[in-house]
């Protein structure tokens, strides 16, 4: 015979309220625990957004600057095109 039902049977009703509490009182340890590991992850996605969006940024900063410095270069280009004319 299973040692729970064993149990139970030998304690009545206050053995089987206990092992109700019992068993929940673990499923609810567990439900905790598994809560505070996607709080942590919940974290570590956060984090981890901050900094794409931060690396994203900057890239965004670099490339305009490219840009910019490339049709500075054209125009400088295209003048001195002009003036050798």
């Amino acid at each position: 015979m299973d040692p729970i039902v064993k149990m139970i049977a030998e304690l009545g009703i206050v053995g089987a309220l206990f092992v109700m509490w019992w068993f929940e009182r673990k499923d609810r340890l567990k439900a905790d625990e598994t809560a505070k590991k996607c709080d942590v992850a919940l974290n570590d996605v956060i984090s981890t957004k901050q900094i794409l969006m931060q690396i994203v940024e900057a890239n965004t900063r670099a490339i305009t600057s490219l840009c910019s410095q490339i049709e500075t270069l054209k125009d400088i280009t295209n003048a001195i095109a002009e003036n050798n004319e």
